[in-house]
């Protein structure tokens, strides 16, 4: 999805070469296409923290991945698992997003809500701080990428799929 911020006639008139690259949608004037990637990546963030989370505990409580599922089925993030389970079955989640950018736009994302006056108190703010700190890196572990520790919370070769301990499990280079 490419978010294309200008007047609707440039953006118009550009929509060949952008649907080379994606599905583009106009959100609005200049700067609203940067506004509306903050937007999605705030959401996103939250989202895929919550999911692994949620993996991560009901490893850590005894549940089993499929009992895991089935609850998470249940749930708002009902379409994020069933989209991302073969990845956490399967222990391969495909390289997506670099965590350093998505700590750039968790910085951003911070920095453009304090700009405008608006005061995040879940989301942008805990993803922020939780991407500095080196929570979510210690939750995504060594995969480096954003999406690959949602398949390893719980993935093949993590005893009785349990959680990662608090001190951020294993690392491992490469």
């Amino acid at each position: 999805m490419i978010f294309a911020g200008g007047p609707g006639t440039l953006v118009e008139r550009v929509q060949p070469v952008l649907s080379v690259l994606g599905s583009a949608v106009h959100v609005g004037g200049p700067g609203a296409g940067a506004a509306a990637k903050l937007v999605a990546n705030a959401a996103l963030f939250g989202t895929l923290g919550t999911l692994s989370e949620a993996l991560a505990l009901a490893g850590g409580l005894g549940l089993s991945r499929e009992d895991a599922f089935k609850v998470l089925a249940a749930t708002p993030l009902a379409a994020q698992a069933e989209r991302r389970r073969p990845a956490v079955e399967s222990g391969r989640d495909p390289p997506r997003f670099p965590l350093r950018l998505a700590s750039k736009d968790a910085r951003l994302i911070g920095s453009a809500a304090a700009a405008a006056g608006v005061d995040l108190r879940v989301s942008p703010r805990q993803s922020a701080q939780a991407w500095e700190t080196g929570t979510i890196r210690r939750c995504w572990k060594w995969s480096g990428t954003l999406t690959a520790g949602i398949g390893r919370a719980m993935g093949p070769g993590r005893p009785g799929g349990r959680a990662l301990p608090a001190s951020g499990g294993p690392t491992t280079t490469g």
